[in-house]
Parts: C-alpha cells; sequence; structure tokens
C-alpha cells in the first residue's frame, strides 16, 4: 500500500515539475511577444501566476510525505529520542488541526467562488483554488499516517524513524535539505 502511495507522490511531483516548465516557457513566450513584437496575450500573466501557486502547493505535498520541510533543529537535537518523539506527535498533532481548517475553508472558497470565471482567462476560479483542496487531503492523509505510526511507535517504545524513508530516488530529503 506504501508503495503505491509513494507512486502517487512521484506524479504529484511529476506535475510540479511539469508546471514549472509550462511557467518558464508561458513568461519566456510573453517576453518575447512583449518587448519584441509588442503584442502580448492577455492571458499568460495570469496563467503564469496560476502555475506558480500550483508549483507551490504540490511541492509542499511531496515534501510533507517525505518530512523534508525546511526545519531549524537546533534545539531538537538536544533533546532525547522519546522527548522528541512526543514533541513530533504534538506537532503533528497541531499540523493535522490547521490541515484540517484548511480542507474545509478551501471547500467553503470553492462553494462561494468555484464557478467565478477568472478575469483574463475566463476558466472557473476553483481550478485555481483546487491546488489548496489537494494539498490539504493529501497532507491530512500523510500526517494521519505518519501520526498514527509515530503513536504506534510511543507504545511499543520503539526507536527510529521508518515512516518517512527515503524520497524520490532513494535520496533522503530531510538531510539533502538539511542546513
Amino acid at each position: 500500500m506504501l508503495r503505491l502511495w509513494d507512486r502517487f507522490i512521484q506524479l504529484i511531483d511529476l506535475a510540479s515539475a511539469l508546471c514549472v516548465v509550462a511557467m518558464v516557457s508561458i513568461v519566456a513566450v510573453q517576453i518575447f511577444l512583449r518587448y519584441v513584437l509588442g503584442h502580448p496575450f492577455v492571458w499568460a500573466d495570469e496563467l503564469a501566476n496560476w502555475l506558480f501557486v500550483w508549483v507551490i502547493y504540490l511541492g509542499a505535498t511531496v515534501l510533507v510525505r517525505y518530512d523534508a520541510h525546511l526545519t531549524v533543529e537546533i534545539l531538537t537535537d538536544r533533546l532525547s529520542p522519546r522527548v522528541n518523539r512526543w514533541r513530533k506527535l504534538f506537532i503533528n498533532l497541531l499540523v493535522l488541526a490547521f490541515l484540517v481548517l484548511l480542507f474545509w475553508e478551501t471547500i467553503a472558497l470553492l462553494q462561494k467562488f468555484g464557478t467565478t470565471a477568472s478575469a483574463a482567462m475566463g476558466v472557473p476560479m476553483g481550478l485555481f483554488f483546487g491546488c489548496g483542496l489537494v494539498f490539504a487531503t493529501v497532507s491530512v492523509i500523510e500526517y494521519c499516517r505518519q501520526t498514527i505510526g509515530l503513536a504506534i511507535m510511543i507504545a511499543r517504545g520503539t526507536t527510529g524513524d521508518p515512516l518517512v524513508g527515503a524520497g524520490l530516488g532513494g535520496r533522503d530529503l530531510k538531510e539533502a535539505v538539511k542546513l
């Protein structure tokens, strides 16, 4: 099951990369059209902004899976493994509460503005706000998985962090972004 979940996360990572390529391409074409030909596309800036927001949310989703968000560990490195597990459990519960709130507020936003047409492209704003729903949904599932696993580890008194594992391509993303 975890292998299937990781495949899904890889698809999200691929979608994020494709959004970056599309965003850079659109901006490059827009620069050429605006400054060389003098006739830019009206919708290009809006689409580039949408893609940028999707890149952020999709990328954050991948980082949640591998617990690779930027952290300052100057204090936590000095805590005992037992205290660190309890700290991590408490933080996971706080993050879960925030993500559930984000999920419900995004649904309310989609219900209110989801069918409203965007200014330049004329497409439903639901496609823009959908990135928050994707992030919140996948992150709630992942944080539930990690939190339940952490609670089981605390109850059993075991150590380690088998919940996260290696990142895409076998890299340890947590160590890759460590300052």
